[in-house]
């Protein structure tokens, strides 16, 4: 047991510190979120917060105030330590743990600080109080958690990409596993036509895509990217927000002011973290993630312009796109010189993104684009996606590539909208499950993630696989939905992709997905690739005849009865109905109906 531990009450789907060999390697050694309360992100408040952190490390070091090796290791720290503050600017749309004014970043330059000051000084070494990992962590941990105003501390975990290798499809049926393949398999092509012939209006959704930066001047992409209404390129921070022209979004790595290293600039990186310029030309062989190809090709699949040679085609061509940075830039060398490559994404980066779009002047933004993420929980992730949702945004999710049900984060969250992938027609059919895809009782809905032909930096386009290519199927989709209707609330748009999809095409094939439902042992059903296999037809059909309820339909839970979310173009299945709400409610009524007959 661990002393003062302040994360015994959380368990291990969170980085605690019972769990540290689970998380270690996902995280920089240097890097923590700190949730402050009464802090608004003043030049003072951090000052003060510094100072009583730098404190607190020196209170649990055993060295004597005011000598030469408290002086000494004070200053040390002082110089080795660095905080940034992502303060709230607009209280009126916290609705979720009012004292949590802001979330601090701290960053200890030199991971191995403390433990080295201690091998360092001979009066300290027979002490060896921070002689393992587990216990520098846990030294750190405990110390900023003491601090007065903060809440909690969690370590910055990694997040990765879900991008998977391109299936290899034989070259007489490569055209057909092209965008224009994947929109008529989701019945787009049929919905376009219904919502042109209903002369129904077409109204511009925001989606902002939290990725690698997008090639904003890609010339499929260049009409589709919606401009900050309060900001203007004139290199001031015209709406106040601390970032100066972000013009089409931010380079969330960086704080607001901070420099970026120099090199060539990528979209949603100004020097000053402003939106920058085109993202360059990709290096042939370089990997998708290397500079700003995998937010490109993701931003594609949601609005990409659709041309006349139709290679490439977004599922929303009315939607628009913001592009937050959230992979960090690092340099490299090579023969031909310095280049740059994605050196990871990190909560903190996301944190920062998030709280970006909260604090907007006018919260234009309608949906998120998640394809990433990790198997360990955030309480600051948590924190900023309930507030963004309880403010009318949506959040798609990918969830993950590892062909496993363990659950991935921020999919797993629970009004998240968590997308699996299926594979082509001459992979595993029409509705087959992609070899890569997660799967699990939190997954929600099932769309194409196999050789998804979209935009790529430099006016190019490429074919990639991964749920990270079927989560901005779905996101368009919900945009194109909310484009129609704009009055809907994201539970609603939720609602109606999952109601609507086709669960009888993605189950019921034995050779296919038929393992991926079945029953518990208590004989309640479950859903592994979650209510169907996206039909936007069906669902822009039924939005327009009638409606759904805008009650959030609540996710499969294990027990008892389901609250069942299979699409009802599978109304007619025995196994979708015995799951339902309404026949568990039947069965229920008739029992106590029975009961009063013979107890009266």
């Amino acid at each position: 047991m661990i002393k003062n531990d302040p994360t015994e009450h959380l368990d291990d789907s969170y980085p605690n510190l019972r769990n540290i060999a689970k998380w270690e390697k996902l995280w920089d050694q240097s890097t923590w979120i700190l949730a402050l309360e009464g802090v608004r992100g003043a030049p003072e408040d951090q000052m003060n917060l510094k100072s009583r952190l730098v404190h607190s490390l020196m209170e649990q070091l055993p060295l004597k105030p005011g000598t030469e090796a408290f002086l000494k290791m004070t200053a040390h720290i002082e110089n080795h330590l660095h905080l940034a503050v992502s303060a709230f600017q607009k209280p009126e749309r916290i609705l979720t743990e009012e004292k949590l004014s802001a979330f601090g970043f701290v960053t200890i330059q030199e991971p191995e600080l403390f433990w080295n000051y201690v091998q360092k000084n001979s009066s300290l070494q027979g002490l060896n109080p921070l002689a393992t990992l587990e216990d520098r962590i846990s030294f750190q941990w405990r110390t900023m958690a003491g601090v007065q105003g903060v809440r909690w501390v969690e370590p910055s975990l990694e997040n990765e990409l879900f991008a998977a290798a391109p299936y290899e499809a034989p070259a007489e049926i490569k055209r057909k596993v092209e965008m224009a393949s994947i929109l008529q398999r989701i019945k787009a092509v049929e919905a376009y036509k219904f919502v042109a012939e209903s002369g129904l209006k077409e109204n511009p959704i925001v989606i902002a895509v939290l990725d690698t930066g997008v090639d904003y001047e890609h010339p499929d992409l260049k009409d589709q990217m919606y401009p900050n209404p309060d900001e203007v390129r004139n290199g001031i921070d015209d709406d106040g927000n601390g970032y100066i022209d972000d013009i089409f979004g931010i380079n969330a790595t960086l704080n607001p002011g901070e420099i970026d290293i120099k090199g060539e600039p990528v979209p949603g990186a100004a020097d000053v973290g402003g939106a920058g310029k085109k993202c360059p030309d990709e290096v042939e062989n370089d990997p998708l993630t290397s500079k700003c190809g995998h937010g490109t090709h993701v931003a594609g699949i949601i609005a990409a312009k659709h041309g006349a040679d139709l290679e490439t085609l977004g599922v929303c061509p009315s939607c628009k796109i913001v592009s937050l940075r959230v992979a960090k830039r690092c340099a490299r060398r090579g023969e031909n010189g310095s280049y740059f490559v994605n050196c990871g994404i990190d909560d903190a980066a996301q944190v920062r993104a998030l709280a970006y779009i909260l604090n907007l002047k006018k919260l234009y933004i309608h949906i998120l684009n998640m394809s990433l993420g990790k198997y360990l929980r955030s309480r600051a992730m948590a924190f900023y996606i309930r507030n963004l949702q309880k403010n009318g945004l949506l959040v798609v999710a990918a969830a993950g590539n590892h062909n496993t049900d363990s659950q991935n984060y921020p999919a797993a969250y629970g009004s998240v909208l968590s997308v699996c992938a299926t594979s082509t027609p001459e992979g595993r059919g029409i509705y087959g499950k992609a070899d890569f895809s997660n799967f699990g009782d939190w997954v929600d809905i099932c769309a194409p993630g196999t050789n998804i032909i979209s935009t790529f930096p430099g006016g190019n386009t490429r074919a990639q696989s991964g749920t990270s290519q079927a989560t901005p199927v779905v996101a368009g989709a919900a945009g194109y939905l909310l484009s129609v209707d704009p009055r809907q609330t994201a539970e609603t748009v939720i609602e109606t992709l999952k109601l609507f999809s086709n669960a009888t095409g993605l189950y019921e094939d034995e050779k296919l997905n038929y393992r991926y439902r079945g029953e518990y042992p208590d004989g309640s059903k479950y859903f592994m690739l979650g209510s169907g296999f996206l039909d936007l037809e069906n669902a822009i059909r039924k939005q327009a005849k009638s409606g759904v309820s805008e009650g959030y339909l609540q996710p499969q839970v294990k027990g008892g009865c389901i609250v069942s979310s299979i699409g009802k173009s599978s109304a007619n299945s025995v196994w979708e109905f015995l799951g339902s709400v309404p026949f568990c409610l039947g069965v229920l009524w008739s029992i106590l109906r029975l009961r009063h007959r013979f107890c009266a």
